[in-house]
């Protein structure tokens, strides 16, 4: 049994921190290439769909944005 499942995440980001995610459309392609994670913004909420680890990772990338912390942004990449 040698099927990919995708997997969904959701996540809230803050009004003033959404822009940010929103505005870093070439941030969201390299997730895309190197994670194989799609994020698509609807409002204030971040979904994050594709394969179980590489949606974990671009979670835990979303929260960072959300919680400003750019430091754990620079050690990811």
């Amino acid at each position: 049994m040698d099927q990919e499942t995708e997997t969904t995440s959701e996540i809230l980001v803050p009004e003033d921190r959404i822009g940010v995610l929103k505005a870093a459309k070439e941030f969201q392609k390299e997730i895309s290439e190197k994670l194989g994670a799609k994020i698509s913004i609807d409002g204030n909420s971040a979904q994050i769909s594709g394969e179980g680890f590489g949606v974990w990772q671009a979670r835990a990338i979303v929260r960072a944005i959300g919680r400003e912390l750019r430091e754990m942004i620079k050690a990811i990449r």
